[in-house]
C-alpha cells in the first residue's frame, strides 16, 4: 500500500503539478532536470545523504520526469514508480540491517509524528 500511495502523491504533486507548472515557464528538460533537484535531496533525509544515494534519486527522478513529460501523463512513471517501491520495500527494506521494524523496537518520536501527519492530512 505504501508503494503506491507515495508513488502516486510523488508523481501528482511533483510531476504532474510542479514540474507542469516548471514546463510553462521555462523548457521540459530545464524543468525536469530542476524537478528533480528539488526532489531528490528529500529521499535522502529517510535514505542517507551520501552522494551515490543523492545521485541515484535525482537520476530517478529525472527517469520519472522524462517519462511525464515524453507521454503528457503521469500514469507511466507512477505506475513505474509504484513497481519500483513495491520491489525496494518487500525484497530490500525488511532485510536491510540497518533498519529496525517497529515492532522490534517500539514506536519512537517519528513513528508518531508519521502517525499523525497520516491522521490529519487524510
Amino acid at each position: 500500500m505504501a508503494s503506491l500511495v507515495s508513488s502516486l502523491a510523488e508523481e501528482v504533486s511533483f510531476r504532474g503539478y510542479f514540474q507542469g507548472i516548471l514546463e510553462q515557464k521555462v523548457s521540459g528538460p530545464i524543468a525536469i532536470v530542476i524537478a528533480a533537484l528539488l526532489i531528490s535531496p528529500g529521499h535522502s533525509l529517510t535514505q542517507g545523504f551520501v552522494w551515490p544515494i543523492v545521485l541515484w534519486y535525482f537520476f530517478s527522478d529525472v527517469m520519472f520526469g522524462a517519462m511525464a513529460y515524453l507521454t503528457k501523463s503521469i500514469l507511466p512513471s507512477a505506475v513505474v514508480h509504484s513497481i519500483g517501491l513495491l520491489i525496494f520495500f518487500t525484497l530490500v527494506w525488511p532485510y536491510d540491517a540497518q533498519r529496525r521494524l517497529i515492532w522490534e523496537t517500539g514506536a519512537n518520536t517519528g513513528f508518531w509524528i508519521t502517525a499523525a501527519q497520516a491522521i490529519i492530512f487524510t
